[in-house]
């Protein structure tokens, strides 16, 4: 049985920081006690979006659980396993995972990885379990010993996860469930409303009570002292909550006219003829054809970017297929119709030029006021006009993110330097973790799975960007949302005859020690709304119209949310579009992938990264030049060296015995020769770009199929930059960390490779696993053998192209054509003719050059060496 009345830990520390929840995190654990010692279930609409505080809510559960029980939590967000194996007892500092309750993580297969030991030496089990996935469930006496589940609505969900994890839950009699959702929409959410025994959200009457009554805030003497405070989270939570409490102005910027509005328009009309013909049918075929005609449409309704952008990220993300792709896709598919489903195929076809026209219309910058990306630019020069206010852009994910700052970066280059320290780009994978902003400018309605954007309380004021075909689903979001809320909020209803009170939601977790939420008055102020909350409940207050009502206006129309309208504009209405150039490349922006935590890193120069004999590390972009930031190391110069330099602008700097690789003529071979070597007049191949080369098999594989090379390939990288950005470790303490793991490198340039993501791959297979192990990158580890064959298929491709691009190059010289079609990988069958020898700019990837000078005796800077460069001045 339980042990009694429900204990919220005592004060805890971190490395010496005070470890400090929000307020509103008392009330959580309190229900998770009450949850735990009655074994009953409760969910808890979360009011920040992110549930940081998970640990906090086990060591709860753990205090009041039966002994010799366990307590699991099941959250994508690892920091949590992270910060429970650190926290402990203020003072004496007695770390909970060594005196107590030790910790594991749950394995695939349902094995647990031991994580700490007790002190004492003490044989025992691990009594905190993590688990990642909700595929990861503990079996046989690990699971029996399960006393409280603390489960995270944010794990990937679908139908046949939950349905093992509702078997693994009865087979093994599990007491306590309590569910933590950001989404009162959601499928788990929907799951439990009705079935658990308590639910709670809040108002934000009683956010601000808390506040009034002085308990709702964090004593930040302690970060003032040094000692900080942790977790890093709680003051940005602290004023979304002051947030939430103030209320959030919603306002609506619809975009009926113009070239794209009406073709968008157009192909939804003709998108509901062809969904009442394709329902009249019945067939499978004409419904998924009808489904893809929706998809196009949404894709095209929320994209804010370049279309050309937009497309170069969306090709290389396994998840985010470009638009044009689908338009090609849909004809094929029309051309394929038969039989019953061949009726609809003359339809789908003038769909598919419904589709081509918002393709060409947003492809005409003539166009660019009309369409949500030009309201998006008009918020940001509103932002740069008001240098007090900030703002976040939601794009709708993160292909579409880094599209919407390669927009702003190449095509508004003078307008976003003046922006970038107060807008931030966002996709709502990281904007839960995001600050209270002034603005928030929302791509549109959101997507399914992410309605929970419209709870945001990171900023003052979010601005909804809508086309009128989108107004009904936003009608019906809002509504299903702010019903959900209210289902979920446990109000009580005072009879003013009676002045009894009654609970509209069950509270069995409840208690005298939790907050009231008392339903306060009803307003009659004003005509009713269906999308506007009623008091007191938290909610999206917005009055939509409906598509025909807009149906005459001439320009963007904004329709206010708030109370004072007339205090101040939205962003999106106020400016007209502005001018701007970059000289950066798209290249580069392409390559960045890597989070902002680690791009900060300082970059000495190039040496010890690509460069080796034979320009190994290529010429940089057009735009480049020196290679890295102003740096201690990038004034060190080499003198005694030998330089060639071609009739076009490159020169080569290295050692008199490094080597190049020079044509001879008459044969169509390449041979290397030392630099000293090297005479005028003599022509040179070399690889302008290798990445680009890179991203060409990359591309090629994803429109063959091959999604899980590509995956596979990026996933070390893609989970490191995940585990750094949660660590917040510096490139010193990666080192440490890999290095302890067992990695060895040369230099420091290749552990910083490692570190940004500028590097592939390892080179080593021991390496690729230290870095697993330092970072406890369990589902990299699982597929360390696909992991590694995957890039080893890329970079065979890579270096066969680059191989035949170079003999291409050579024979073109020689005048020789063996018009042959080389075979570069016999298993995927990927064929040189499949590659386009130049990129998306038109140049070539291989170039040839001739040899003007050679020049002894050249000093150059360390970044020069070993590398094709413009020639300095």
């Amino acid at each position: 049985m339980p042990r009694g009345k429900t204990q919220l830990p005592p004060d805890l520390e971190i490395d010496g920081a005070d470890y400090e929840v929000p307020e509103t995190e008392y009330t959580h654990a309190r229900i998770v006690g009450n949850a735990t010692q009655q074994e009953v279930d409760a969910c808890i609409l979360v009011p920040t979006l992110h549930p940081d505080y998970l640990e906090y809510h086990a060591l709860t559960a753990l205090f009041t659980s039966p002994q010799n029980t366990s307590v699991m939590v099941m959250s994508s967000n690892a920091g949590v396993r992270r910060r429970y194996k650190d926290v402990g007892l203020r003072g004496p500092h007695l770390i909970y995972s060594e005196t107590h309750w030790t910790l594991a993580s749950v394995k695939a297969g349902g094995d647990l990885a031991q994580k700490t030991e007790l002190y004492t030496d003490q044989d025992g089990y691990p009594q905190f379990l993590y688990a990642k996935y909700s595929t990861r469930l503990p079996q046989g006496e690990d699971a029996d010993r399960v006393h409280t589940v603390i489960y995270d609505s944010t794990v990937t969900f679908d139908w046949d996860r939950w349905t093992e994890f509702t078997e693994w839950r009865e087979e093994h009699d599990i007491a306590s469930v309590v569910y933590f959702c950001r989404d009162p929409t959601s499928p788990v959410a929907d799951q439990v409303l009705d079935e658990v025994d308590t639910t709670w959200g809040w108002t934000p009457s009683a956010i601000a009570d808390m506040y009034d009554n002085g308990h709702g805030g964090v004593d930040t003497s302690a970060a003032s002292d040094g000692a900080g405070i942790v977790p890093e989270t709680t003051l940005r939570d602290q004023e979304l909550l002051q947030q939430r409490a103030q209320g959030v102005t919603f306002d609506l910027q619809i975009l009926p006219s113009g070239d794209v509005a009406e073709a968008l328009s157009a192909a939804w009309n003709r998108h509901d003829s062809l969904k009442e013909s394709a329902y009249k049918i019945g067939d499978d075929d004409t419904v998924t054809a009808v489904k893809g005609v929706e998809r196009a449409i949404n894709g095209y309704s929320r994209l804010i970017a370049d279309p050309e952008y937009s497309r170069n990220y969306r090709v290389g993300h396994g998840r985010a297929k470009p638009h044009d792709v689908r338009i090609g896709q849909l004809e094929a598919v029309a051309d394929g119709l038969t039989g019953d489903a061949g009726a609809i195929a003359n339809s789908l076809r003038k769909g598919v030029r419904r589709l081509e026209d918002i393709r060409d219309a947003v492809n005409d910058e003539d166009n660019l006021g009309d369409w949500k990306r030009g309201s998006v630019l008009r918020a940001i020069q509103s932002i740069v006009d008001n240098e007090e206010q900030t703002l976040h852009i939601v794009a709708p994910d993160e292909p579409a993110r880094k599209a919407v700052r390669a927009d702003l970066q190449l095509n508004r280059g003078s307008l976003w330097g003046r922006a970038k320290s107060r807008v931030d780009i966002h996709s709502p994978a990281t904007l839960a973790q995001a600050p209270v902003a002034d603005e928030l400018i929302l791509y549109g309605p959101p997507r399914r799975g992410d309605l929970w954007i419209l709870r945001t309380p990171h900023a003052k004021r979010l601005t909804i960007l809508a086309y009128p075909h989108e107004l009904g689903l936003l009608h019906y979001q809002v509504r299903s949302l702010n019903e959900a809320i209210a289902d979920f909020t446990p109000v009580e209803v005072t009879d003013p005859d009676t002045t009894d009170t009654e609970s509209v939601r069950r509270n069995t977790a409840l208690d005298g020690a939790v907050p009231s939420l008392n339903s306060g008055g009803k307003s009659d102020d004003g005509e009713y709304s269906p999308t506007r909350q009623v008091g007191p409940y938290e909610g999206v207050s917005l009055d939509i119209p409906d598509p025909e009502e807009v149906a005459e206006f001439d320009t963007p129309e904004v329709v206010f949310g708030g109370e004072d309208d007339d205090d101040t504009d939205s962003p999106v209405d106020r400016y007209t579009i502005v001018g701007g150039d970059s000289d950066e490349s798209l290249d580069d922006l392409v390559r960045d992938t890597v989070g902002e935590h680690r791009s900060a890193v300082e970059n000495f120069g190039s040496s010890g990264g690509n460069g080796g004999g034979g320009g190994g590390g290529g010429i940089p972009p057009i735009g480049g030049g020196g290679g890295g930031r102003s740096g201690p190391h990038e004034t060190r110069r080499i003198d005694g060296l030998v330089e060639a330099q071609t009739d076009d602008g490159y020169a080569y700097a290295g050692e008199p015995s490094d080597t190049v690789e020079v044509v001879r003529m008459g044969e169509g071979t390449t041979v290397e020769k030392k630099l000293s070597d090297v005479k005028s007049g003599e022509r040179v191949v070399l690889v302008r770009d290798y990445q680009a080369v890179r991203q060409a098999v990359e591309d090629h594989l994803m429109n063959m199929g091959e999604i899980d090379i590509f995956v596979r390939a990026h996933m070390w990288h893609q989970q490191l930059d995940i585990e750094l950005e949660d660590s917040g470790d510096s490139l010193h303490e990666f080192r440490e960390k890999v290095e302890a793991a067992g990695a060895t490198a040369s230099s420091e340039g290749t552990f910083e490779g490692w570190y940004t993501g500028e590097v592939n791959m390892p080179r080593s297979k021991a390496n690729l696993r230290a870095i697993v192990d330092a970072y406890d990158m369990e589902e990299v580890a699982e597929h360390i053998n696909d992991v590694w064959d995957a890039n080893w298929k890329i970079r065979k491709i890579k270096r066969e192209v680059i191989k035949q691009l170079k003999r291409q190059a050579a024979d073109a010289l020689a005048d020789h054509d063996p018009n042959e079609d080389i075979v570069l990988h016999d298993d995927l069958d990927v064929r040189l003719s499949d590659f386009d020898p130049t990129d998306h700019e038109g140049r070539a990837l291989v170039e040839q050059h001739t040899i003007q000078t050679v020049v002894d005796d050249v000093e150059r800077p360390v970044s020069y060496v070993g590398r094709w460069r413009h020639r300095p001045d």
